[in-house]
C-alpha cells in the first residue's frame, strides 16, 4: 500500500492519478461500482513505463486493488489537492453529526473583566491604548493595562497581533497571556495549548543602527522556555499530550527546560524539539505537519490514532470513548478542518479496521 501511495504522490504521476480517480467517481455514484475491475482500468491507463515493472510488481498492484473502496478513498485523503470527494454512501456511520470549530475566543483583562470576541472576525490587534479587530472595528473602549489573556475554547481558534507586531495563531483549547505593552527590556508571553508565532524584529529602545542588538522574544510553556529574535515556529504544549513540541519553520530558536535539567538546544529550520520528563530530543520533521492547522487543515504523518483523536476532540469539542483496546495503528494524510466530523471519520474508518459511532457529542471507537 505504501508503494501505491508513493506512486500517487510522485509529481510525475499525481495529476494523472487525480484525473483517473475523478473520472471514475463522477461515472459511479454507486459504491458497489467501485470494484477491482475499476482499479484495473485505472492502472491500465497509467503510463508508468511497464518495461520497468516486473510481473511480480504488477501482481502487487492488482492485490492492492482488491480492496477498491479503501484504495480509492485513501487516494482522496493522500492527494491533498484533489477536490472531488467520494460519495457519502461509501460508509454508513451512525451519526449525530458535529460541525467543525470556528473563530471563537474570550479576552480577559487584569481585573477579571471578560469579553467574548466576535465570531465573524478572525483576530484582534493590540495597539497602544486601543484594541481592534483585524478589520479596524473597535473591540472594547477601555484603557486597562497590564497582563491580558486570549483563550480559545474546544472548537475555537483566533488570531492575535501583539503590541510589537508579532502575529500569533491560537489553536483550540489554548490560552496566551501577554502584556498590553512590552517594556524596554524583554518580550515575554505564556502559552497553554498550541500556537503558531511569526515573531517581529524589534530594535532596542533608543537604537538607530540597523545592526543593533534585537530585543529577544520568549515563550514560556509548561516545563520550557523558547527564546527567539525574529522567526516563525509552532509550539504544542497541551497537558494531555504529555510533552511539549516546538517546530521551527524559519530562523533560529533556543529551547531550554525551565528547571535547567538539561542544556539548551538550538533548533534549525525543519527541526522539532520534544520536551518529555525534563529531557529534550530533536528530530527532522515536515514543518507543514505542525503548521497546517492554522491554514485550516488536519495533516497527519504516520500518527497514532490516540494522537489524532485528541486533535479531533479539541476541534469538534467532543469526548472520545474507546470501547475496545486502543488500536495500535498509524495514519497519514490531509483533510480540511472545515469538514463535518462524519466526513473525517468516514475516511479514517475506510483506511483501517476501526468503527465509529457518534452519540450526543461522544465519539465511541471500536474495532
Amino acid at each position: 500500500i505504501r508503494e501505491l501511495f508513493r506512486l500517487m504522490q510522485a509529481d510525475e504521476h499525481r495529476a494523472h492519478f487525480q484525473s483517473l480517480i475523478h473520472t471514475h467517481l463522477q461515472e459511479n455514484s454507486d459504491p458497489d461500482a467501485v470494484t477491482e475491475a475499476a482499479i484495473r482500468r485505472v492502472f491500465a491507463n497509467l503510463d508508468l513505463d511497464n518495461k520497468k515493472h516486473t510481473p511480480k510488481k504488477w501482481k502487487l498492484y492488482l492485490s492492492l486493488a482488491a480492496s477498491a473502496v479503501i484504495a480509492l478513498t485513501l487516494s482522496i485523503l493522500f492527494l491533498p489537492s484533489l477536490s472531488v470527494r467520494a460519495p457519502n454512501t461509501l460508509s454508513k456511520i451512525p451519526v449525530n453529526d458535529v460541525a467543525p470549530g470556528g473563530n471563537r475566543a474570550t479576552l480577559t483583562f487584569k481585573d477579571g473583566q471578560t469579553v467574548s470576541l466576535d465570531e465573524q472576525q478572525v483576530g484582534i490587534i493590540v495597539g497602544e491604548k486601543k484594541l481592534t479587530y483585524t478589520d479596524g472595528t473597535e473591540v472594547i473602549n477601555t484603557e486597562q493595562t497590564g497582563m491580558m489573556s486570549l483563550s480559545t475554547p474546544r472548537g475555537g481558534t483566533y488570531q492575535l497581533t501583539l503590541p510589537d507586531g508579532t502575529q500569533v495563531w491560537l489553536n483550540a483549547a489554548s490560552t496566551l497571556k501577554y502584556p498590553s505593552q512590552f517594556d524596554a527590556g524583554d518580550r515575554v508571553v505564556e502559552l497553554e495549548g498550541e500556537a503558531y508565532f511569526d515573531v517581529s524584529h524589534r530594535p532596542l529602545a533608543g537604537s538607530q543602527q540597523p545592526s543593533a542588538q534585537k530585543l529577544p522574544f520568549r515563550v514560556i510553556t509548561a516545563g520550557q522556555t523558547v527564546e527567539v529574535l525574529g522567526t516563525q515556529f509552532n509550539i504544542s504544549a497541551y497537558a494531555d499530550d504529555g510533552d511539549v513540541k516546538t517546530t521551527l519553520v524559519e530562523g533560529t530558536v533556543r529551547v531550554a527546560p525551565l528547571d535547567r535539567s538539561s542544556t539548551a538546544t538550538i533548533l534549525k529550520p525543519g527541526e522539532q524539539s520534544i520536551l518529555q520528563n525534563g529531557n529534550i530530543t530533536v528530530k527532522k520533521v515536515d514543518t507543514n505537519t505542525a503548521a497546517d492547522w492554522k491554514n485550516g487543515d488536519f495533516r497527519f504523518v504516520d500518527e497514532e490514532l490516540q494522537s489524532i483523536m485528541r486533535k479531533i476532540a479539541r476541534w469538534y469539542d467532543i469526548e472520545v470513548v474507546y470501547v475496545d483496546d486502543i488500536p495500535n495503528e498509524t495514519f497519514g494524510g490531509q483533510i480540511s478542518r472545515d469538514k463535518n466530523l462524519s466526513e473525517i471519520l468516514r475516511i479514517l474508518q475506510l483506511s483501517g479496521g476501526i468503527q465509529f459511532n457518534i452519540e450526543h457529542k461522544k465519539l465511541y471507537i471500536s474495532q
